[in-house]
């Protein structure tokens, strides 16, 4: 009786436990880009598609979370991200929490509107790591 190699068998229980939770997080919104050709993902609402979207939060370089002062989620900001020119690269609306984007390297503005109230942030993006915004309403 031959046996299996103990390194193939830690792989095989990895992947089946793996396995589950990836079906758990539920399916990922639909990849979207601006007209620059920015790469982003919006939404967040309800719990599987929450779990999705953080799920793919290592393929994104900029990572905004949207809430309210007492901690609830937000959704339907207008989300706009001028490069170091003015010009505008993302101007988009959130359709939930979560709006993360795939920047080139260099400086932004992020301007981020909700109820006609603005909020603003520089955004340094560097060529390796990534960068999390807060924004609180």
């Amino acid at each position: 009786m031959k046996r299996m190699p103990r390194q193939l068998i830690q792989t095989a229980l990895v992947v089946s436990l793996a396995t589950p939770a990836i079906a758990l997080a539920g399916p990922l919104p639909e990849v979207q880009h601006s007209a620059q050709g920015i790469a982003y993902i919006s939404g967040g609402v309800g719990d599987e598609e929450a779990s999705a979207i953080r799920a793919a939060a290592g393929d994104y370089n900029v990572r905004l979370l949207l809430t309210g002062k007492q901690g609830q989620y937000l959704a339907n900001a207008h989300i706009q991200v001028l490069d170091a020119k003015g010009k505008p690269v993302v101007d988009a609306t959130a359709d939930g929490p979560y709006f993360y984007m795939k920047l080139k390297p260099g400086k932004y503005q992020l301007v981020a509107t909700l109820d006609e109230r603005p909020q603003q942030r520089m955004l340094q993006v560097a060529k390796q790591g990534s960068r999390s915004v807060h924004l609180t309403w």
